[in-house]
Order: C-alpha cells, then structure tokens, then sequence
C-alpha cells in the first residue's frame, strides 16, 4: 500500500492506477443511539463515537456455513433519501458513555444490509426486539436444513424475529414476523490470516484498526451489523473483550466517467467537502503508470495514457488530503487471454500502485499514447504536475 499527505488547494487532478452487546438487536436510544439518520447529499459526515462491542470474533465467526451470535455485533441504521454514492467508516476506539476508556484495539468488519430489525413501538403481547432464540427465530432456523449457531449471516441475506407471534403457528412474513437483513455488501480489516479462509470474503489487506468502503446506495433504510475480524478469537477461550467503537457515514459525491469530451479521458470524476472521504475500485495495466521499455537510462519516464486511470478529483476546501492505493482482488474484468483461475476477477500479482498527482483539469484538445508521470505533460498544458509516488 502506498499513502501520501499533501496540502491541497482548490482542484486538483489526480492520476490513479457504550456497554456490553445486549441480547436483542436495537439500534440504541438517547445519548447511545445508533441513528445516523436521514444521509443527505453534500451535507457534513455524521459520526458516532461511544459506542462499544463485545468479542473481537463475532463478524468472523458470520462468514462460516453455521451462521453466527447476533448478540457479538452492534447494529446500526441509517436512511438514504436520495440515491448517491455513500462512505461508511468504522475504527477501533477507546472512546464509550463510561468514564473509563475501552479497548481500542479490536480489528472491525462491517456488513450492510438493506431493512431494519423491528423497532419501537411493538405493540403485539408480549412484544421484543429480535433475537436468536425467540420462538419464531428457532422455528425458522430449523427450516433452513442446516445447523446454525446464530442468525447472524456476514456474507448472506439473513431473518430474525422477536416474541411479537404467540406461536406454535408463525407467519414468517407478517410485519411481526421475521425481519430481514438482505446483503448488499461488506468489508473486512486486514486479510484471511485474520478473518479465516471463508470464500467471497473481501478484505482491505491492512489490519490497522480501521475499514472504509464507498459505494452507491439506492433510497431506502439501511442496517450496518459491526464486530470483530478475528476468526482465531472463538478458541480455546472465545474472547469476552468489550472494545470501543467509533463510525461514520459521510456523502461521498462520485460521478463514473469523463465530465467533458476532450484532453484527458477521465474515468473517475470526485468532490471532497470538509472532512469527507471516498473510494472506488478500477482495473489498470500493470505497467501503465510506468513501463521501462518505453525509455532508456537518462531519458524522461513515461507511463501509457490509455490503460492509466484519470480522476478529476475537486476539492472544496483548503484540506490535507490524504491518498491510498491498494490492491483489490474484488475488480471485476474479464478479457479473451486473462487467465481461467481469476474467476472474471483482475489480477493483483504484478500490481504495485504508484500515482501522479496534477492541479488543475485538462478536457480540451488531444491525448497522447504515453504521459510524463514526474512532470508536467506537454499535451495536457491545462495541468501541473504537483507531486508522485513511485512504486513501480
């Protein structure tokens, strides 16, 4: 992985290649919710900072075929009211409603779904929240034809219910029925020496104590289930740690493509306001940024124009801004000569990200095949260069 902060001023161009888990699923209340809210466009990120989990394994322990103990995360919820591209970040914390600090060490991993478990008010005698063990829980768990520890699924569409139906007939479908929690995506700390070797599970190669994903969300309410990554933490003794929790979820405004005809051919367009952030996901030649068969000793470096990707990132407001590039073995990109075993996926082997940052825009005239990547292009005359990082 490769990082740099730079001052940033104006636009720039930038070349790219509190308290224990309770036993029922709530979305807190009070000083200790959980409720990010309405997510608006443009509008300033929303964090919540004293919140706690308990175990550093229970998102891990989701990934496998048995499901998992819902009560090892923390759920939280959010609604998007206009449809758009969304960052959702979560970090270990020592921050929490006590006056003694946490443990801020947990390696986290979320998952989002869309719909809400059952909510206040629940009128229907007795009347919970959802839980594992409820009688409609256990009577649809044991239609699924496999055993399961849990209700939790990290991977997966998954359904809980509460005490809200006197039983032994259950209408799984009714409004105080079974909730539903149908996948839309996840993302993992670090990599399968920490969350085990679960197929499909995408992590950010960097346990760090942090995971961010950007994405494009669709109108609609959203649940975040949050534990740990520690597939190891179950044995021999499961981990009872309570750490602290801190998570945001910010607009990310992204817009795919190119905003005019001409000059570069931008395939990212992105705005940062204050304190915002992003990412996204592209394919790249593994010698676009750089290929040294295009010069010899003592001549400029040049990398290829058309297999780079180009954003036009616009900042809003003077900031530091921070850059990261990684891997991604998640790409999807399919040709005739990529290989049978990547599945449709991009390659990562020969992938070592290095970027050159630019100010300014260029979007008129003509490209050339290749680019000066530690200096000002001649052919692009409305950008300059600014800075690069080199990991070719």
């Amino acid at each position: 992985m490769k990082i740099k902060h730079l001052n940033v001023i104006a636009s720039a161009a930038l070349l790219l290649m509190s308290g224990t888990a309770s036993a029922h699923i709530t979305y807190g209340s009070g000083a200790a919710s959980r409720n990010f809210g309405t997510i608006v466009p443009g509008a300033a990120p929303i964090t919540i900072s004293n919140q706690t989990v308990t175990s550093n394994f229970g998102w891990a322990d989701g990934t496998d075929a048995d499901h998992g103990d819902s009560h090892k995360l923390r759920y939280y919820r959010f609604n998007v009211a206009t449809p758009g591209y969304y960052t959702i970040t979560f970090s270990g914390s020592t921050n929490s409603t006590s006056t003694t600090p946490r443990d801020g060490s947990i390696k986290p991993a979320f998952s989002l779904y869309r719909g809400l478990a059952h909510v206040a008010p629940i009128t229907n005698a007795p009347g919970s929240a959802d839980y594992d063990t409820s009688a409609i829980t256990t009577a649809y768990r044991s239609t699924l034809g496999y055993a399961t520890e849990g209700s939790f699924h990290a991977l997966k569409t998954w359904r809980i219910g509460g005490d809200n139906q006197t039983g032994p007939i259950f209408d799984f479908e009714a409004a105080d029925g079974l909730s539903t929690f149908t996948y839309v995506t996840h993302i993992a700390d670090g990599d399968a020496t920490l969350f085990g070797s679960a197929p499909g599970i995408v992590g950010d190669g960097n346990a760090d104590g942090t995971v961010t994903k950007s994405l494009f969300l669709t109108a609609g309410d959203y649940t975040i289930a949050v534990g740990g990554a520690n597939y190891a933490g179950q044995t021999p003794i499961p981990d009872a740690t309570v750490y602290g929790l801190t998570g945001t979820v910010s607009p990310f405004a992204y817009t795919p493509g190119d905003p005019v005809e001409g000059g570069i051919g931008y395939q990212h367009q992105v705005t940062l306001g204050k304190n915002s952030s992003g990412s996204f996901s592209g394919h790249v030649g593994a010698w676009s940024w750089e290929d040294n068969n295009l010069f010899g000793p003592g001549d400029q470096p040049v990398g290829w124009t058309h297999t780079s990707n180009w954003a036009a990132v616009s900042v809003q407001n003077d900031t530091i801004l921070t850059i990261t590039m990684e891997r991604d073995a998640s790409v999807p990109w399919s040709s005739g000569s990529a290989p049978v075993e990547l599945n449709g996926l991009a390659d990562t082997a020969s992938m070592f990200p290095s970027f050159t940052l630019y100010r300014g825009l260029d979007n008129d005239g003509e490209d050339d095949h290749t680019y000066n990547n530690r200096g000002n292009v001649s052919w692009a005359e409305d950008i300059q260069y600014v800075d690069h990082v080199d990991n070719s």
